[in-house]
């Protein structure tokens, strides 16, 4: 005698609706856990935003990058303002063509650390195409549809992953918001130039990268600051930049006699 019930298919009651509403949410758990990955930890990975660094009570970065704007044949003036046309979020300037970076929450840091951020502070319009600086930026508009002196020219963004390195750089010729601030003493330029300009030895950096250091430290940054003081005799010429983290400075007569040592 036969088994009973051998051969027999075993039917879900309700035919596929279970098996495709188990798949439906096996996706959206997989989904779930892509997104997880790709945000919780923006707050981990560096520039860490000063937030996270007080609830751990550890470090947050403070970070700076030589930036410029180059149209045909020199550098612009540097970005003004420390505020902008929106709160900064710690991503901002001081007059002097470096971006600080220190950034306030992790909407700014980690993965989302981009040269967009930047553009945001200050209402800066880019594209791969174009670039335009708001009136309270002179206004300044860079198109690859205007070209330069009647010459076709191409808008690039070139990258300099170590200031002190300026012979080291890649070229990117995609969208400007999406270049990543992932280190410290970075190089950044937005160029547009004749297409036989884009040679090594025609690419230089921002006049800011030279000094990045001194910058960096005038803004109380993680950048060394020199503590001699610095003696200056009065009636001579020369300056000393503002700053409330240099040295002191020791003023003496241009007709005293010099100090005994």
């Amino acid at each position: 005698m036969a088994q009973k019930g051998k051969g027999k298919k075993i039917r879900f009651q309700h035919g596929t609706t279970f098996p495709v509403a188990l798949g439906v949410i096996g996706l959206a758990l997989i989904g779930l856990i892509l997104y997880a990955r790709g945000t919780v930890d923006s707050s981990d990975l560096p520039p860490r935003p000063r937030v996270v660094a007080e609830q751990a009570a550890g470090t947050y970065d403070h970070w700076h990058v030589a930036f410029g704007v180059y149209n045909c044949s020199a550098y612009a003036g540097n970005v003004v303002g420390e505020q902008g046309v929106q709160e900064n979020r710690g991503v901002h300037s001081h007059d002097d063509g470096v971006i600080h970076y220190h950034p306030f929450d992790s909407a700014v840091s980690g993965k989302r650390a981009t040269l967009g951020k930047y553009f945001d502070t200050y209402g800066i319009e880019a594209s791969s195409e174009n670039v335009e600086l708001p009136a309270s930026q002179g206004g300044l508009v860079l198109d690859e549809s205007a070209g330069c002196d009647g010459k076709d020219a191409k808008l690039q963004t070139v990258v300099w992953n170590d200031a002190s390195k300026p012979d080291t750089f890649y070229l990117d010729n995609g969208d400007p918001d999406t270049i990543r601030i992932d280190r410290d003493g970075m190089a950044i330029a937005l160029v547009l130039a004749p297409d036989d300009f884009f040679k090594t030895e025609n690419i230089v950096e921002p006049p800011s990268a030279a000094n990045l250091a001194a910058l960096g430290a005038a803004d109380g940054g993680a950048a060394p600051v020199d503590t001699t003081p610095i003696t200056v005799t009065v009636g001579s010429t020369g300056s000393v930049a503002p700053s409330d983290s240099v040295a002191p400075v020791v003023t003496t007569p241009a007709s005293a006699p010099p100090a005994s040592s």
